[in-house]
């Protein structure tokens, strides 16, 4: 585990090296490296504290890293609608005459009649 760490945090340094200030920007592919490798330290008990220091990271950032993997979906059961036996629809004209109660056929019949 110790080599692991060492090894991911030279790479972690050397793919900052040359950024200067604050807001350095880390390749994709080693931050999930070190958000996988965070979870399997948290899992054994570490804090991310103590794994930010053990791969030079700031605490903050580490913690920022492993919001942004952890699924924020669950899962949900979809149910069928249930819609009534015949549903009835509503004709309303241009000038405001209106008929309820419609099924389907009625309405395209209704249609059909007007044109």
């Amino acid at each position: 585990m110790a080599r692991t760490s060492e090894a991911l945090r030279r790479e972690l340094a050397d793919s900052v090296a040359g950024q200067e200030g604050g807001g350095r920007r880390y390749p994709a592919v080693l931050k999930r490296r070190a958000t996988a490798y965070a979870t399997e330290r948290r899992a054994a008990g570490s804090t991310t504290a103590v794994v930010a220091a053990e791969l030079g990271l700031a605490h903050v950032t580490l913690s920022r890293w492993m919001a942004a993997s952890e699924t924020t979906f669950r899962p949900v059961e979809l149910a069928p609608a249930k819609l009534p036996a015949s549903p009835r629809l509503v004709v309303v004209s241009p000038s405001g005459f209106r008929i309820e109660g419609l099924a389907l056929t009625d309405v395209v019949d209704l249609l059909r009649a007007m044109a």
